[in-house]
């Protein structure tokens, strides 16, 4: 009995503090804009590259994005105008 109540206080003392740390997590979380963890998508290399000309108009057009990207909604949201 003597050894189990100092790591019964102990074990509580860290059970406090996790939910305590917890909670002030959930509402930092809550409390602050979603876009501070969520910065999607950004275009990160391109060929031809940014600028280039007298590219071919059946040229292979290729896009890099910093994250995995849905195929399907990317392209159906991709729209290629002649300049």
């Amino acid at each position: 009995m003597q050894v189990l109540r100092p790591l019964a206080r102990i074990w509580t003392t860290l059970l406090a503090l996790t939910a305590m740390v917890l909670g002030i997590g959930l509402m930092v979380r809550w409390l602050l804009p979603i876009g501070l963890w969520d910065t999607g998508a950004s275009l990160s290399h391109t060929i031809p590259g940014d600028g280039a000309t007298g590219v071919l108009p059946q040229s292979v057009l290729v896009l890099e994005f910093s994250e995995a990207m849905n195929r399907a909604a990317t392209q159906a949201a991709i729209e290629l105008t002649p300049a």
